[in-house]
């Protein structure tokens, strides 16, 4: 590794440990960090050029050796939390309700693990995955599944009903989990160039294009079955213009946005809505943009309000 790679993690280790970086996932402060560089550059630049850091390079060389050693910290810190989660976390009792053949655990979790490096390659897969990834992480979509059980009402009558997946809650959980890490497998087959990654998560594949990636990676990935691979690509889609997606695709699309922004400790104002419940609202006005299920929205709000959340 060149010196003036260490030399950079030294610097950004130094930035990652601000206590303002507190309660995000390696992920999202990669994107915190990334963020700063581009909107503090003319700050930066004469400090990190100096002779007390990099005198021989310029901003404009010294930026890619510091996004290289940014993203090596970065996937350092996310896989020593992934690959236990990855190895025997992630619940795959789903699968029996799925398909009827006999899936080896061990090689289905190794393919997947190799997708998700794949996806985080590329910068652009790095900013489509922090959002799925953080829900996961945090964990905090899970206890909404919790509620929609308890309550039966429109996300429960679509997720059994609808969609009939008539299984267990924890099942449900699994789905949505393997659909929320699915989610950004797309961005692999977008050539460079052609994806900017903005704030609206759902909308960003339409046509016949999604179908084309479904196809390329049950390829890739012949072990897991087509609807679980139909739930994440579909998770990318406008519900305004599918009024067919699954319950799971549109669950993983909210909760993707919602968790894109996430922190896990925040504190709230007295009188200030709770995060999750301000989140939810915002969106309810913003659906269509967006691509969200309106209902879904309403539920999910009335959850959270009544929660605490």
């Amino acid at each position: 590794m060149p010196p003036e790679v260490d030399k950079a993690k030294e610097f950004l280790e130094r930035l990652l440990s601000n206590p303002m970086l507190q309660g995000y996932t390696p992920l999202q402060r990669e994107e915190q960090i990334l963020q700063l560089f581009s909107t503090h550059a003319s700050q930066l630049a004469p400090i990190l050029t100096s002779k007390d850091f990099f005198p021989e390079k310029s901003w404009t060389t010294l930026l890619p050796v510091l996004i290289q050693a940014l993203f090596q910290l970065t996937d350092r810190d996310l896989w020593a939390t992934w690959k236990p989660f990855l190895d025997s976390g992630l619940s795959l009792s789903f699968l029996p309700f799925l398909t009827k053949q006999t899936i080896p655990e061990s090689e289905l979790r190794a393919q997947i693990a190799a997708l998700l490096k794949d996806i985080l390659q590329s910068p652009e897969g790095r900013r489509v995955a922090t959002g799925p990834f953080t829900a996961i992480q945090q964990g905090g979509c899970f206890k909404y599944i919790d509620a929609v059980f308890e309550r039966r009402s429109y996300i429960h009558f679509e997720i059994t009903k609808v969609q009939r997946l008539r299984m267990s809650k924890e099942e449900i959980k699994g789905i949505l989990a393997m659909t929320l890490l699915l989610k950004s497998s797309y961005i692999l087959y977008i050539s460079e160039g052609m994806h900017t990654y903005t704030d609206r998560i759902a909308g960003v594949i339409q046509g016949s294009f999604g179908e084309k990636v479904i196809r390329s990676l049950q390829k890739r990935i012949p072990l897991l079955p087509l609807p679980l691979w139909e739930s994440a690509i579909h998770s990318n889609m406008s519900f305004q213009e599918n009024r067919f997606l699954e319950a799971t695709a549109r669950l993983a699309s909210i909760f993707a946005s919602r968790y894109r922004t996430f922190r896990a400790g925040q504190k709230v104002d007295r009188g200030a809505d709770t995060p999750d419940k301000s989140w939810f609202n915002v969106a309810r006005k913003n659906y269509k943009f967006y691509g969200f299920d309106i209902k879904m929205l309403d539920e999910l709000y009335s959850i959270a309000a009544e929660m605490g959340w």
